[in-house]
């Protein structure tokens, strides 16, 4: 899931009308595949010709190829380029085998619309789904580190990681801190905004306003961990959120207290 491009009947098209986008297809992907489906009205079983309105799928690799959708698939596979556009089918593909890496364009294009199927306007116009799948686009960005991190009585400073992945509806994110002292209390903490400000011994890495999480206590390993639920924090996708840990080091200073590094997170759906 995490490496598909999902348009659910978001887009709505009028005669003559089109809607793009801008997929990256990483190296050494083994297939692309694009599906788009419109759902026609019903047409009359003794036409000739089926259908009612025509959307069409057009896809552009980096290199400027041009795909429609299913030409070539009848039998094939894969789809073959060049040609021109398909007025048959309500479902339509594009799948290519061992994709040029870049960025590929996606276009779905109203070229026929002779009855209203989006009903939910007052318009003659259409929606559809389309799925591409082999994307980097749909992925959720790992989560990064940032800010410095200070030297604490065990060594050269704590530093937090994660687990899992920034995907709300995965909601598997976990968060990590190594290097600490054993058997201490500390706490994960996040806000909208980052800085660089020497608090007792160490770095304040986040800025903002600040959600502290539960107390946890470090391992006898001198590690600390906090399964991350966004269900509960009202984050949602394209939100970031900077992460960092508060611990107890009363040997490490006179402060007695010190922070790890920061973490970024960018959320996706």
């Amino acid at each position: 899931r995490a490496r598909t491009f999902i348009i659910d009947e978001t887009d709505v098209l009028t005669q003559g009308g089109s809607s793009r986008w801008d997929i990256t297809v990483g190296a050494n992907e083994a297939e692309l595949r694009i599906a788009m489906h419109h759902a026609d009205p019903a047409g009359n079983p003794a036409a000739a010709l089926h259908r009612i309105n025509d959307l069409s799928l057009r896809v552009w690799a980096p290199d400027g190829t041009k795909y429609w959708g299913n030409r070539g698939m009848k039998p094939n596979m894969f789809n073959t380029s060049g040609g021109s556009s398909n007025t048959l089918d309500t479902v339509e593909n594009v799948w290519v085998q061992n994709p040029m890496p870049g960025t590929w364009t996606v276009e779905v294009l109203a070229d026929e619309l002779n009855q209203d199927s989006h009903t939910e306007t007052g318009a003659l116009d259409a929606d559809f789904a389309l799925v591409v799948s082999g994307v980097v686009d749909g992925a959720c960005p790992d989560p990064t580190t940032y800010c410095t991190t200070s030297a604490n009585s065990v060594g050269a400073g704590a530093l937090v990681g994660f687990t899992g992945s920034a995907s709300i509806a995965a909601n598997d994110l976990g968060l990590t801190c190594s290097d600490l002292p054993t058997g201490q209390f500390g706490l994960f903490f996040h806000g909208p905004a980052q800085q660089s400000t020497s608090v007792g011994e160490g770095i304040l890495c986040v800025g903002g306003s600040i959600v502290r999480l539960p107390v946890v206590s470090t391992t006898a390993g001198g590690d600390a961990s906090w399964a991350f639920d966004n269900t509960s924090t009202g984050l949602s996708a394209g939100t970031t959120a900077n992460f960092q840990f508060w611990y107890r080091d009363p040997t490490g200073g006179p402060a007695g207290y010190n922070f790890s590094d920061g973490l970024e997170v960018t959320f996706c759906d």
